[in-house]
């Protein structure tokens, strides 16, 4: 069995073209993306998923630096680039990562490659209930993708009518953070890079964790 993350990156956001190049605690946040993912045990691949514009060039290069691999496809087919990188390594099952998730659980992403490992029997396993944006972990099957690369719309690989083929390993519950406090840990303003910024001054490294986050944002609110 072949195990791989994707993360989908490019250059030209609509809102916001230098997201991936912000500094995020003294790195650009795409680094610290690649950063996290190499750490995980139990990838055989992790692509970056990029176009092949020529502005897109230094992600090809970033990804090298790092020795990962990449592939290019075309900028508004998120399903496409998803589908062309499982088969070009032949993947048969993918963890979708947004260039914009910095702060992803070494623990819980392996604790997901391990469950597929484990029980290959699924089309598709999920941490996803309840949890806050930016740490929802799954692996889809490349069934899944083979299945909707025409849709054009990626996030309806998770609902598709076979579902009840996805494994859910917890659900997650922490109301105060995700419903009072509305904490994003996806990044996609400028102001949420400030704020962060703020918690890794406050914290004096970066976060590990989820709960590392969440002490510095309690913390600091009461400063």
């Amino acid at each position: 069995m072949r195990i791989g993350a994707i993360v989908l990156a490019r250059s030209n956001f609509g809102r916001w073209p230098e997201k991936l190049k912000a500094n995020l605690g003294g790195k650009p946040i795409i680094e610290r993306v690649i950063e996290r993912l190499v750490k995980v045990k139990g990838f055989d691949e992790i692509i970056l998923s990029t176009t092949d514009y020529p502005e897109d060039k230094w992600l090809m290069n970033l990804a090298g630096s790092y020795g990962i691999q990449f592939t290019t496809g075309p900028p508004d087919d998120r399903g496409l680039r998803y589908y062309e990188a499982v088969m070009e390594y032949d993947l048969d099952y993918f963890m979708p990562w947004p260039a914009n998730w910095p702060f992803a659980e070494v623990e819980l992403l392996e604790e997901v490659i391990s469950s597929a490992r484990e029980k290959p029997s699924y089309m598709g396993y999920r941490y996803m209930r309840g949890m806050p944006d930016g740490l929802c972990v799954g692996l889809a099957s490349k069934q899944v993708i083979e299945f909707y690369k025409d849709s054009g719309d990626d996030q309806e690989m998770w609902w598709r009518p076979s579902k009840d083929k996805h494994l859910i390993l917890h659900d997650w519950q922490d109301v105060d953070l995700r419903n009072k406090y509305l904490i994003n840990l996806n990044i996609a303003y400028p102001l949420e890079v400030a704020l962060y910024n703020k918690m890794i001054d406050y914290l004096g490294f970066f976060p590990e964790c989820y709960n590392d986050i969440k002490r510095a944002y309690m913390e600091m609110k009461t400063l």
